[in-house]
């Protein structure tokens, strides 16, 4: 799978007006980077700035293949980030502007990050917009338009911030208790589940009873596929939540660990909200207001806090 994008900004100033930021570009005092934004993916280049200089942001290394002072920055992406490919920054225009800014990206996405690409796509393309924000600001003074994000992506990005302590690096307890408490949770509800493609028909007593109480009366209870399916699924999520905790399999593990918080919590917010308003005259919805939907708020809260933590360990 493929990812060919390009994010680009007329901004109404002189190509030397916006060279300064370009060459800041990843320095102490970068101003053309958004790390108010994204605190938890801070762009950082070695220096002096030429072809072969390393380079990284949220857990995505890379390295300059190509550099116009002023004017380009070219990368190439490193082995074992999943996304195999290159990407640019790069300042056109006359001599008095105006000027376009341009950010193109041409990527690889490897196998198993391919369920998340959507997402990639998404957070690359906020993450660039808010750098072209930062550029016309800058240069001019102010944004015409500025970027913004997807009301999801904001709540994301704030629940991770809040979760793993904002910037300063506090909450470092509650990040080391969605590490161990998230994965360990998940894996055992697949274990819970695999009991179900077994035969368990705990909490019920028969098939129509643990139906009663695990999906609803009105649902035909799940077959063993559909329980094993679910029990893979949770196996695969504990993973990706120890991972993104971990450090290790940098942003696109972060991804995949925001996806299954981003997954719980939803899960968790509607399930009230249905159950109420249809009626807490069944078991199962009596259980989903009383735990299956707490648990899964549960869940998505240690699932951001690992992942905040894990953005905050060294790569």
């Amino acid at each position: 799978m493929r990812i060919d994008v390009l994010n680009s900004r007329v901004v109404d100033a002189p190509p030397e007006r916006l060279a300064p930021l370009l060459d800041g570009l990843g320095a102490p005092g970068d101003r053309l980077w958004p790390v108010r934004q994204w605190p938890k993916a801070i762009m950082s280049l070695q220096r002096p700035l030429r072809p072969g200089s390393r380079g990284s942001h949220g857990g995505l290394t890379y390295s300059v293949t190509g550099y116009e002072p002023g004017r380009r920055l070219d990368f190439a992406s490193e082995p074992g980030n999943g996304l195999h490919g290159t990407f640019s920054v790069a300042v056109d225009g006359p001599p008095g502007g105006p000027s376009t800014v341009s950010v193109p990206m041409a990527v690889e996405v490897a196998p198993r990050l391919r369920p998340i690409a959507p997402l990639v796509r998404v957070v690359h393309h906020a993450v660039v917009e808010d750098l072209l924000d930062n550029a016309e600001r800058a240069a001019t003074g102010s944004v015409a338009r500025p970027r913004r994000a997807p009301a999801w992506l904001r709540a994301l990005t704030g629940a991770e911030l809040l979760l793993g302590g904002g910037v300063d690096g506090h909450g470092e307890g509650l990040g080391r208790a969605g590490a161990v408490g998230a994965p360990a949770v998940l894996l055992a509800l697949a274990g819970v589940h695999a009991g179900w493609a077994l035969g368990w028909r705990w909490p019920g007593t028969d098939d129509r009873s643990w139906a009663d109480r695990v999906i609803g009366a009105d649902v035909p209870p799940p077959s063993a596929a559909a329980c094993w399916t679910v029990a893979a699924g949770l196996t695969a999520a504990a993973g990706a939540v120890a991972s993104a905790a971990s450090g290790r399999g940098g942003r696109p593990a972060r991804l995949a660990g925001r996806l299954v918080a981003a997954a719980f919590a939803a899960r968790g917010a509607a399930g009230p909200v249905d159950s109420l308003a249809r009626g807490l005259d069944s078991p199962y919805r009596r259980l989903d207001v009383a735990l299956y939907s707490p648990l899964c708020l549960a869940i998505a809260a240690g699932t951001f806090a690992a992942v905040a933590r894990g953005a905050r360990r060294p790569h």
